[in-house]
Formats: C-alpha cells, structure tokens, sequence
C-alpha cells in the first residue's frame, strides 16, 4: 500500500508548512524497505540481497548494470540519457516515460522497489509535498512528460523552480565574504548568487549537502560515500538516506564520511558487465590511491557546505493553488519565478 495519501484537493497541506512536510516524507521514505519495496541504495540492495540468498533477483539487476546506476519501474520512468562519461552511460537520474502521470509515478516510487541516491530520495520529498500542496490535477498538468529526480544542477530538472537557495549565514566563511564582498560570489555551480539577497538561515526541511574531501573518487571509484544531500531538522540534526534511518548530527555525518575515506577502496563486486569492464581498464589509475589515509576532514574541506541550502518557494506554491488550472502553464510558473525573484532583490 502507498505510504502517502494523497488528495487532489489543494488542501492536504497547510502553505507556512511545506518544508516542515518535508521532514515528515523523508521520514516515511526511511522507514520503508523490504527486499520488495521502498528505497535502497543500489551497493545496499545488492548486499542484501547476497545476505539472503536471492541469487536469480540479484543477477538481473547486476546484468543491467541497476546497482551501478540505479533503478526505478521502467513502465512508469528511464533514465536520463547523454552521460557519455558514465561507465553505463546512465547515471542513478530518472525522467519520467511518455503519457504516464506524475502523480501515478510517485504513487509508483511509493509502493515498489527503488534503487535511488540522496539526491533522489531528497528530490522525492519535496515532490511529494508540492503534489500534496496543488492537488494531482493540476500536479499532472505541470509535470506531465517533465517530471526528473535526479541532479539538482541539471537545468532541465523542473524542481530546480520551485526551490529557493539558502546559507548559513553564521559560516564563519561566509561572513567574511559579506564583509569584504558585499556578499557577492561566484558559486561554481550556480552562478553568481549575492548573498545579501538569499535567507540567512538554513529552515526546517531544506536539503544540504556534506562533502567528502576531494580525494574519495581517486580511492573509491565506484564508492557511494562521495557526498550526501541531506534534509535539516533543525538543532543540528539531518535525515541523511544512505546512513541512518533516525536523525543524525553533522558531526555523525562527518564522521561516517571520514570513515567511509579510510577504509579500504570498494570491491567492485556489485557491479555489471559495463561498469566493471570500465573499473578493470582503469584500475591502474585507482590502485596508487588504496592506502590514502584523511587524519583532519575539515582541513581538507570534507563537511558542511554552508551555500547548499534549498528550500521550497512558498510563494510559488500559494500561487499555484489560487490560479485556475485553465491559467496554468509552465512558461506562466517561469514568469511568476522571474518576477518573484526580481521583486525580492528590490526589497532587498
């Protein structure tokens, strides 16, 4: 059964809590799993299923390379394509098939197998809370054949609009960067931002991310502990999908992440017959790497990232619900963005 009921009354939630709602759909996203349902992490998936002895399960998705890449119910979505640099040609991001509703492919996460990362049980929540916030009808008619959990920096992922960047703005980093320049940087990923202008403050269900030091790719190629996308509780406690189903503190997360670095490289034993041809051709580049060792995480700049925060656009989620449906459009949700964020840079 579906772990989330969902109306297509725009009711289901109260607007001054859509963030708060995220806590509480990644909560229910943790707690759910069996070998037959619920989100695992693909490596995960496979150990469990060699535990307990389910040898034919586990080698279907191996010779599909689904522990290397990830897995959602192919009827309802495929995975993105153009990733020429992936060992598979795909990464663990979904779009969603032709003529299949949104709302039934959540429905659809919900109720069977998915082999997901961070990223994508993240991007699920706060699906999910705008579905529950608009209604299905109108949550089908903006998302239909548009719908992507995946990468929050590809520019076609439709959430990348409905989310609002946040900061730290207690980072003794970033603060000095308000000091000497007026709070204007260059994010590597997303532009130039003035921080001036963003919340200071990271709020209750904003995703985050912790980093590993750069070096973890170089030692652990085929490792899934290079990074985590996690949900803010608040007081210093994160819903983090990949290690732990209960809350935990920034200094567990780092500590899991350090530990992660140390042990030794991953055994490429999960992967299929793609990924482990490019792991064999390119084991000369990773070997001289096996016995790296991290003795200071922050000094290496593993942890927090303090400019990471994203949260749900209220405004634009209460805009969506007082418009009719027939007024709805993509390029009108657009439009409505750009002048939000044009009036709040005038405020500010």
């Amino acid at each position: 059964m579906d772990i989330i009921a969902v109306s297509s009354s725009p009711k289901s939630v109260a607007p001054p809590f859509y963030n708060h709602r995220v806590v509480d759909v990644m909560k229910m996203i943790l707690e759910r799993s069996s070998l037959s349902a619920g989100c695992w992490y693909p490596h995960a998936y496979y150990q469990a299923l060699k535990e307990k002895g389910q040898n034919e399960r586990l080698q279907w998705l191996q010779d599909r390379d689904y522990f290397f890449h990830g897995f959602l119910d192919v009827k309802f979505f495929r995975h993105t394509s153009g990733h020429a640099t992936s060992p598979t040609g795909k990464l663990t991001e979904f779009e969603i098939q032709e003529g299949v509703k949104p709302s039934e492919a959540m429905d659809q996460i919900f109720k069977t197998l998915a082999l997901v990362d961070c990223s994508n049980t993240c991007q699920m929540a706060q699906y999910q809370v705008i579905r529950e916030a608009i209604g299905n009808e109108k949550f089908d008619h903006l998302f239909a054949g548009r719908l992507i959990i995946g990468d929050y920096m590809n520019p076609k992922n439709p959430l990348r609009h409905f989310l609002r960047p946040c900061h730290d703005g207690s980072h003794k980093i970033l603060l000095a960067l308000k000091r000497f320049r007026e709070g204007v940087i260059n994010d590597p990923l997303l532009g130039e931002r003035n921080l001036l202008q963003e919340p200071a403050v990271i709020p209750i269900g904003a995703r985050v991310v912790f980093q590993n030091v750069g070096r973890y790719t170089s030692k652990h190629p085929v490792g899934p502990s290079a990074g985590f996308n996690v949900i803010y509780l608040g007081e210093d406690s994160y819903y983090a999908f990949g290690i732990s189903s209960e809350p935990v503190t920034a200094r567990a997360i780092n500590t899991y992440l350090m530990k992660a670095f140390n042990a030794p490289p991953q055994a490429p034993e999960h992967l299929g017959p793609k990924a482990t041809n490019w792991y064999n051709n390119n084991r000369y580049r990773f070997e001289p790497f096996a016995a790296a060792q991290v003795k200071d995480f922050s000094k290496e700049n593993g942890g927090f990232s303090p400019l990471s925060g994203k949260a749900l656009d209220k405004e634009l989620i209460d805009w969506i619900i007082n418009t009719p449906i027939e007024e709805l459009s993509w390029e009108a949700v657009i439009s409505f963005r750009s002048s939000s964020l044009a009036e709040s840079q005038k405020q500010s």
